[in-house]
């Protein structure tokens, strides 16, 4: 429990609130920070505590294992609280009237990523997913490349079959 707040309620509570597939949670977690299949508490503490960089200057890892961040952000719950406001901001952006992220990202529109990619979002959760983490990083962690492939991994693992509410991973965010 981080604030007294259990990692599973952190995540159901964000979902609920923001309208946003748990799943979510799990993958940037561990894509990010390989916090869901690690045995064992992670070391540094930062990479639980600020797993998203939310309220850091930059994200904590084992190569800045002490970044300088805002310690009113400390803790999973917060952190998962910040990244599920963050993305429904996005949403939002891409749904709403300018049908487009501060940075840009939209649907049917292809924008180079950091790396030097073209990709055209075919959704509103790609698109946010870009304006999040505007890499594709193939074959390393950090980007959306990874994202997608333990995104696959865990669906599978669970047999889970896309759904949240009445919607498909895949189907438009706007509602």
């Amino acid at each position: 429990a981080s604030n007294g707040v259990s990692a599973a309620t952190a995540i159901a509570n964000a979902s609920s609130t923001y309208q946003l597939n748990p799943l979510l949670f799990l993958v940037r977690a561990e894509a990010d920070q390989a916090l869901v299949t690690q045995t064992t508490y992670p070391t540094p503490a930062a990479r639980v505590e600020y797993a998203f960089g939310c309220g850091c200057d930059e994200v904590p890892s084992p190569a800045h294992p002490t970044p300088r961040c805002d310690p009113q952000l400390a803790g999973f719950d917060k952190q998962v609280d910040c990244l599920a406001r963050t993305i429904r901001g996005y949403l939002d952006a891409v749904c709403g009237t300018a049908q487009a992220t501060q940075g840009g990202w939209s649907t049917h529109t292809t924008t180079t990523t950091i790396d030097g990619v073209s990709v055209t979002p075919s959704n509103e959760g790609t698109a946010a997913l870009y304006q999040y983490a505007p890499v594709v990083l193939e074959n390393q962690q950090g980007g959306n490349w990874f994202f997608w492939n333990v995104y696959q991994i865990f669906a599978s693992s669970i047999a889970y079959p896309g759904a949240y509410g009445d919607a498909w991973v895949g189907d438009p965010c706007c509602g």
